[in-house]
């Protein structure tokens, strides 16, 4: 007989690529960050930080933001990078949520050219 899965948490990766120019700035990444939080959680939550800083080999092309926003069951990171207007959105959440739902919202918010995703269930 099968086990039945007791589902932890929902983890959803999410690669942008050609996004719109207005999204890299501090505010509307803080803007971002919140709306997808409410689709997900209604909870407290706080933003933890918006950062303009440097990754990897801190070359031209790997500058950008980093982004931490929490809640009681929700923990959204992300780092957009300036150059080629590319985003990497993390989200880790107890709370159950629609995947199609967030990233319909992460699209419509960050218009990308591109953007693929991959959901990760964990027991």
């Amino acid at each position: 007989m099968k086990k039945e899965m007791t589902l932890w948490s929902l983890d959803l990766a999410v690669d942008l690529q050609g996004c719109k120019e207005e999204l890299y700035d501090e505010k509307e990444i803080k803007l971002f960050a919140q709306a997808i939080n409410k689709k997900i959680d209604t909870r407290n939550s706080e933003i933890l930080g918006v950062v303009n800083s440097e990754f990897g080999k801190h070359e031209e092309n790997m500058r950008g933001f980093r982004l931490v926003h929490e809640s009681q069951n929700t923990l959204i990171t992300g780092h957009f990078v300036n150059k080629d207007k590319k985003a990497y959105i993390n989200i880790h959440s107890c709370q159950p949520y629609s995947v199609t739902d967030v990233v319909n919202l992460i699209c419509e918010m960050a218009n990308p050219d591109s953007c693929k995703f991959k959901k990760i269930l964990r027991e």
